[in-house]
């Protein structure tokens, strides 16, 4: 009888020395949504075909969030709906052949941690039962954004950029070739697109900016894809980390506004490699 009764007791601690060593919080996926214009919604990275950059992009992000999960040991309620935990991708390409929409992150509810900028909006509740909602934007546009402004190109407008549609590339270009006009390129060209046609591109190459798979547009997406989804695995992080009040609550309108020597540098497209 006392052997049996060492032997219980001998078994119930070890239960609770491996229930110490096991998450107590059950930690789902996050859901998400793929919305790609011209398609339907998708719901896992692996129905992303078009576009590897914008797939290792939905990739690492989605991974890097639940890293932090299982982390921080948050609990989190997978299941998706209002007030659920759930990203939503956003697809843009510099030109859109396609009407689309901009999905809304909106702010009601608590929060620990909520980050408005043009790359991502974010909000991060650590109650009970941790929610993470957020929209995770893939926008060329923004990265020519981002990357005439780090080259100094000046009154570039703050905020997020939005896609051009096929009419106004077509139409900016020819503007840019034009030499004499009433009104000098400056007026007639948003400052982006001027630095993008006359620094990223070069008049001699205006003809194939929009080439899907070797003009200048997708050579500058393919050299600033690792610096752009660095700089929103790095938002995410700014989420992640606790403050002596509680709260973080900040919008970014300009990439200068990340003030990160390093994580900018990086970001910074080296132009000399895109012709």
């Amino acid at each position: 009888m006392l052997r049996f009764f060492l032997f219980m007791v001998s078994v119930m601690a070890i239960g609770t020395s491996a229930a110490k060593d096991v998450s107590p919080c059950p930690i789902d996926a996050v859901p998400i949504q793929i919305m790609t214009p011209g398609s339907d919604i998708k719901r896992s990275v692996a129905e992303i075909s078009s576009d590897p950059h914008f797939h290792a992009f939905v990739e690492a992000v989605t991974e890097h969030i639940a890293a932090r999960l299982i982390r921080d040991n948050l609990c989190m309620n997978g299941a998706e709906g209002k007030n659920h935990s759930l990203l939503q991708f956003v697809y843009w390409q510099f030109a859109m052949p396609y009407d689309y929409d901009v999905p809304i992150l909106f702010p009601g509810g608590p929060f620990s941690c909520r980050i408005s900028s043009p790359w991502i909006d974010l909000v991060v509740d650590r109650g009970e039962v941790t929610q993470v909602r957020g929209i995770v934007r893939w926008n060329e546009r923004q990265l020519v954004t981002d990357q005439a402004v780090l080259a100094g190109t000046k009154n570039v407008p703050p905020d997020m950029a939005m896609p051009l549609d096929l009419y106004e590339l077509s139409y900016f270009v020819d503007e840019v070739r034009r030499k004499s006009a009433a009104k000098p390129v400056e007026a007639r060209v948003p400052p982006d697109i001027l630095w993008l046609l006359r620094s990223l591109v070069g008049t001699e190459n205006l003809a194939d900016v929009g080439h899907p798979r070797g003009g200048s547009m997708y050579l500058a997406t393919k050299n600033g894809a690792e610096g752009y989804t660095k700089l929103v695995l790095a938002l995410i992080d700014r989420c992640f980390v606790p403050t002596a009040s509680g709260k973080v609550d900040v919008h970014y309108k300009s990439i200068l506004d990340i003030a990160d020597p390093i994580l900018l540098e990086q970001y910074k497209i080296k132009t000399r490699s895109l012709h």
